[in-house]
């Protein structure tokens, strides 16, 4: 399964893990929600939007992982905060 919306840049999330476990589709279809929103914010804030979608596949690759292990009902509002948090830690180029 692949994902594509075309925005630009656009968002590619692979339907499956490093592992190759199937990523939660729900997962998918939330950082497709945010991920306008991510981009503004990046470009508000001054700060380079290259490796975002490789940050946000990691994300929903670890949040889908961490469902597998012990399902808990989906926090999307956390997946927000992660996606932000990271992309604004692991990007250095303002």
């Amino acid at each position: 399964m692949q994902e594509h919306v075309s925005v630009s840049p656009p968002l590619w999330i692979s339907g499956t893990d490093e592992n190759g476990k199937l990523v939660n589709r729900e997962v998918i279809q939330a950082a497709h929600r945010i991920w306008t929103r991510v981009l503004q914010h990046l470009r508000y804030n001054g700060y380079d939007i290259a490796p975002a979608a490789e940050i946000l596949e990691s994300a929903c690759h670890s949040v889908s992982r961490a469902i597998r292990r012990k399902p808990v009902a989906i926090l999307f509002g956390a997946l927000n905060l992660t996606c932000f948090g990271l992309s604004s830690e692991s990007t250095t180029a303002k």
